[in-house]
């Protein structure tokens, strides 16, 4: 009794300690109400209404004040979020997080995000004339005069660190690391080289490398169709920097950009004569959620943006003329190259050069140093240094289009916010090299476009760019790139809409892009729901951005289920709940989760004993099984299905009903027996991870969810997770936001954010969205002076 007293004593005292912390930093780090703030350098005074979602409406006397001011409710609310963005693309993330991020900073320096952010600011920043440098160097003042007069966020608290003073420069690390999150050619092609040359060409025919004729297109205006074949590379045993590097990004508890959905409707098809829009970008959860939103009104601008954390100019938003939104293009702007090399020299076209090197020097928050030298040739760096323990004998460069023109991101949004037409929008579109982009643009004159935006790669006919190429011969380097009329777009076509969900565009002057494209599930929900009604509207828009049905799925269901038998009734009851599933993920349904279970199985069993464990793993976490299935389960020969490890030989069939029993005994022992009662509510659930969620206790206070939520994977509303053995889906990525705009009332557009505008976690506005977004509901973004000031929260002057 007396030590369990003692205990009792020990835990009171524990809480009370915790209690009085969170007392203590609730009282420190809580919102402060300012309604007058002296800002610096402002010529006259600009006013912010912030309304009832926590969203800052700028009213400025010229547009300097207003990006000034702009940067400085921007830090308010995501200090640290923009710290974080610019540390990865920089490469200096250790210096917060400590040793366990050593190997994310490795990454990123050995693929030289730090060196082209320098080489970009040094060609666009020194001297600061034009309006888009003036307006830049104006944010990050903003920026800098909140970080110097007020509290530092929580998280600085917690790692007993200060905030470091912003530069222009750090705008190109933030843009960087967007661009290396779309970078698919690490995450897929080590594997699709093992598959290709060790297990041979049959077993890569059995799944999609390339973009097939069995996958919808993007419809483009400038066709001229015709074929173009490619295969070959040489053989390497390099499939474990597939795994590395899947690893190393998925310890990153930050938005990675993966796909996206928007559509444009031309006035014929609209109920109000106005073109409408609608955008809903795909990246990876996280807390705070990636997109800013902001209103500014000047006396030559009016602009409603989503902006990145750091990042001066919206890169998806609105003016009362036109609007611009995203998708990824998913081109294949890497290719990777197995290079000979000799001491400091390497071969490239029958002559030894030598190899230029420079050395990187990693400091952890700990006190730790990491120093490590990036050999790089002429295609680029050598990419075993990313994984610190490797023990690859092949070197290997990775050619980025990134790493070969300085960064113009800051040039080209500008442009979106200050074009005065179709044309002038589009002019400055060719200076995105990377990442590559689908622009989606409508305006209220009436147009509607999309663009394919990147420098796509020329390749020689005879180069796979999927697998690992010849760097000594020379015959495998790219012969230059295509002038961007040559890029896949459409205008103002006669179907009366555009849509882009990160499927391949249809050939474009004969030629194949070459990318990392979704097989087209979305893109043929989207587009046959808009060719099918005649007129549109915001409402119908929305139950569109909310439609969570695959077209695919059930017809897999019944491939995969045609030869199955039942062993008991239990087993009859969830073979018939299977196929006669539709397809939709609602919150209540429960085939969804009996799809995925015989889906993971049907691959795991004749994929495995060929790849090993780590493969596999790594496959099933690339776009090769999502791209891949259908096909995948129709061949009847498909060499896959036999099991090595065993002396039968394993049929298709033999492969179908082992992944069915497995997958039902699995559901039983995670759900029951009662077939009825299993709900995707239970098992499809969504946290919004913070940076620093996966501490003790403080996940509880800094992460958002777990939330019950409908969508899975590659439909229209993509909820994504991935694929396991467990009977557990959560969700990992999808709409970081959703936008629906009618010109016809263009001051009352429609969206979304996951979670909340601040990421201050005593903020009432941290996560008062997360379950409305949850649910599938909307909120006003907001435009109209008179309707803001009835909402207004809070209104703040800022003097000089």
């Amino acid at each position: 009794m007396r030590i369990i007293k003692g205990l009792a004593a020990v835990l009171a005292a524990i809480l009370i300690i915790a209690g009085g912390v969170f007392i203590y930093l609730r009282s420190v780090h809580s919102p402060t109400i300012q309604t007058e703030v002296e800002l610096n350098g402002l010529q006259s005074e600009a006013t912010v209404h912030f309304d009832d979602y926590g969203i800052p409406h700028i009213y400025a006397e010229n547009n300097e004040d207003a990006w000034k001011t702009l940067g400085y409710v921007h830090a308010r609310d995501r200090l640290f979020q923009m710290d974080v963005l610019r540390r990865v693309g920089s490469g200096r993330l250790a210096e917060l997080f400590g040793d366990d991020v050593i190997k994310i900073d490795r990454l990123f320096r050995t693929m030289g995000t730090a060196e082209i952010s320098r080489t970009s600011y040094e060609a666009f920043m020194k001297n600061q004339t034009e309006d888009w440098q003036i307006l830049a160097q104006a944010y990050v003042d903003g920026v800098n005069a909140y970080r110097e007069n007020n509290h530092k966020p929580i998280e600085y608290t917690i790692l007993g660190l200060e905030p470091e003073p912003f530069e222009t420069i750090d705008m190109y690390h933030v843009v960087a690391y967007m661009s290396f999150s779309f970078a698919m050619a690490l995450k897929t092609d080590p594997l699709a080289d093992k598959i290709l040359h060790q297990l041979g060409k049959e077993y890569m025919e059995s799944l999609t490398m390339h973009t097939e004729d069995w996958h919808p297109k993007i419809p483009v205006t400038n066709v001229d169709s015709a074929a173009i074949d490619s295969l070959g590379a040489d053989s390497m045993g390099i499939a474990s920097i597939t795994a590395g590097v899947h690893d190393i990004l998925n310890s990153l508890q930050l938005p990675l950009f993966e796909g996206s959905n928007s559509w444009v409707i031309a006035p014929k098809k609209s109920k109000s004569g106005k073109v409408l829009f609608a955008n809903d970008t795909h990246i990876n959860y996280a807390q705070p959620s990636v997109w800013y939103e902001a209103h500014i009104e000047t006396p030559d601008m009016r602009l409603y943006g989503n902006f990145l954390a750091g990042f001066p100019f919206p890169i998806i938003g609105h003016t009362a003329e036109r609007a611009w939104g995203l998708t990824m293009f998913e081109n294949d702007d890497m290719d990777l190259y197995r290079e000979t090399i000799k001491g400091d020299k390497y071969l490239h076209q029958g002559s030894e050069k030598a190899l230029a090197s420079r050395k990187e020097r990693i400091v952890s928050s700990s006190g730790k140093e990491s120093t490590f030298t990036v050999n790089t040739t002429v295609h680029g760096p050598i990419i075993n240094s990313i994984l610190a323990d490797s023990t690859l004998t092949d070197s290997v460069s990775c050619f980025w289009t990134l790493n070969q023109f300085p960064i113009k991101f800051l040039q080209v949004t500008h442009n979106f916010c200050t074009a005065n037409s179709m044309e002038e929008f589009k002019s400055g579109l060719p200076d995105i090299a990377a990442p590559g982009l689908n622009v989606m643009y409508g305006d209220a004159e009436g147009n509607y476009a999309w663009w394919g935006t990147a420098k796509i790669i020329k390749r020689p006919a005879h180069v796979n760019p999927k697998t690992i190429l010849d760097g000594a011969s020379g015959n495998d380097d790219i012969l230059g790139y295509y002038e961007f009329d040559e890029n896949p777009h459409s205008v103002n076509s006669s179907s009366g809409f555009v849509h882009s969900a990160n499927n391949a565009p249809a050939e474009t002057n004969g030629s194949v892009v070459f990318g990392y494209y979704y097989a087209g599930q979305r893109s043929l929900k989207i587009s046959k729901e808009l060719a099918n009604a005649d007129l549109w509207d915001i409402e119908m828009m929305q139950d569109l951005a909310l439609n969570d049905q695959s077209l695919w799925y059930p017809k897999n269901a019944v491939i995969m289920t045609k030869n199955v038998k039942a062993n008991n009734a239990y087993q009859e009851e969830v073979l018939n709940t299977l196929k006669t599933w539709d397809g939709t993920h609602g919150l209540d349904e429960n085939a969804s989760m009996i799809y995925y279970q015989m889906l993971y199985h049907t691959l795991k069993l004749p994929m495995e004993d060929d790849l090993g464990e780590k493969d596999f793993s790594a496959l099933i976490h690339t776009l090769f099984y999502l791209r891949s299935v259908p096909k995948f389960i129709e061949v009847e020969n498909n060499p896959w299905w036999d099991d090595k490890t065993t002396e039968a030989v394993e049929s298709k069939d033999d492969i179908l009903q082992m992944a069915f029993e497995t997958a039902a005994d699995s559901l039983e022992k995670a759900l029951g027996g009662n077939v009825s009662s299993w709900k995707w509510r239970d098992v499809h659930q969504l946290t919004h991870p913070h940076p620093m969620g996966k501490v003790p206790v403080l996940g509880n206070l800094l992460n958002v969810g777990p939330i019950e939520i409908a969508g899975g994977e590659e439909v229209i509303n993509k909820q994504s997770f991935w694929i396991n053995n467990g009977v557990n889906y959560p969700v990992k990525s999808g709409p970081a936001m959703r936008i629906l705009i009618d010109f016809a009332d263009i001051e009352n557009s429609l969206s979304i954010n996951p979670t909340g505008q601040s990421g201050n976690p005593f903020s009432d506005h941290y996560s008062d969205q997360a379950q409305m977004f949850a649910q599938g509901e909307w909120r006003k973004q907001r435009m109209n002076k008179k309707d803001i000031e009835e909402h207004t929260t809070l209104k703040v002057e800022f003097k000089p």
